[in-house]
């Protein structure tokens, strides 16, 4: 449709006869993966250690499906973007602008003078258009006013960023991970193997969150998501405290993918997506006593993340 997607300025319909089909933008509002950073891994401890002091994204590939009216217009799109490596993408139905090169055309179907391809692209610019605090030490959290307590990141509610967990975060969290493998030997001509038996220690854990996003408006949107991403990708390990087991986990951010993104009648925008967290150490984890006396014979009591005094001579 017109006035819904440009080209380095151009109206990709009114110029080519293309269009972005249904559920094409759920590659765009996936978050890009994080470099690999350097570890180590000691079978003799527990989880990995990880250099966190410059953690850095990665390209990323983008998938879109199109449509075309015109087959001149399909080849004539992909002559322009075959024109230099970079190209600005504004993608006017969710708001957001990207600088991307074309890697390949797939999945085409043609039936008379209509068709629809596949085009992967390649970010190289994850916050592209996203404007940098100035002062990278604080988090910019936008207040939302969304009512879920239960998943902070470094002491910021997941709902101070607009932005809610959803089901099977709390399995995925709790889960225990893989055991590491101490010493075994096997000899060929015995039964079974000789293990060290001594003691058990775990793996680091990838830990799937899902979320979603119900934005009011466009920028909205993209606010929360860059906002969120800018946070989780801060120098050094991040905390996670998880409120139903009142225990706190050293992570850095891994992965992200998008399984659902509409646009909504008033203007807004819905977005379901998972964020992937490594675990560095699952079982080192801070606990948060839930009942507390406190030096002055009151009693601190912590309930679902929220803390609550008590005075104990009424």
């Amino acid at each position: 449709m017109e006035g819904e997607l440009f080209i380095d300025g151009k109206d990709a319909y009114t110029t080519y006869g293309i269009g972005i089909i249904n559920a094409g933008y759920k590659g765009i509002a996936s978050y890009p993966s994080l470099k690999e950073p350097d570890t180590n891994d000691w079978p003799d401890e527990n989880g990995i250690e990880a250099d966190l002091s410059e953690p850095a994204l990665d390209k990323r590939d983008i998938s879109i499906n199109f449509y075309g009216v015109s087959e001149i217009g399909a080849a004539s799109m992909i002559s322009d973007l075959s024109s230099g490596a970079y190209h600005i993408w504004y993608f006017a139905e969710i708001g957001c602008t990207m600088k991307l090169r074309i890697s390949k055309e797939s999945s085409k179907k043609i039936v008379k003078s209509l068709q629809t391809f596949t085009l992967k692209f390649i970010d190289d610019f994850p916050f592209y258009g996203f404007t940098m605090p100035d002062d990278e030490t604080k988090p910019i959290i936008p207040q939302w006013g969304v009512s879920q307590t239960g998943y902070n990141i470094d002491d910021i509610s997941l709902a101070d960023y607009g932005i809610y967990v959803i089901d099977g975060a709390d399995e995925n969290i709790m889960e225990t991970p893989e055991a590491k493998t101490n010493l075994e030997i096997s000899i060929k001509n015995k039964n079974g193997i000789t293990y060290d038996a001594s003691f058990i220690k775990y793996k680091s854990k990838d830990c799937t969150i899902p979320l979603f996003i119900r934005s009011s408006s466009k920028e909205d949107f993209w606010n929360r998501y860059y906002t969120l991403l800018y946070n989780l990708t801060r120098p050094e390990a991040r905390r996670f405290l998880f409120s139903r087991t009142n225990t706190e986990y050293s992570f850095y951010y891994k992965s992200g993918s998008c399984s659902r993104i509409e646009i909504l009648s008033d203007g807004g925008i819905w977005c379901e997506f998972s964020i992937v967290l490594v675990f560095m150490d699952y079982t080192t984890k801070e606990f948060y006593a839930p009942i507390k006396l406190l030096q002055d014979g009151n009693i601190k009591l912590l309930l679902n993340g929220t803390i609550h005094k008590f005075n104990t001579n009424i």
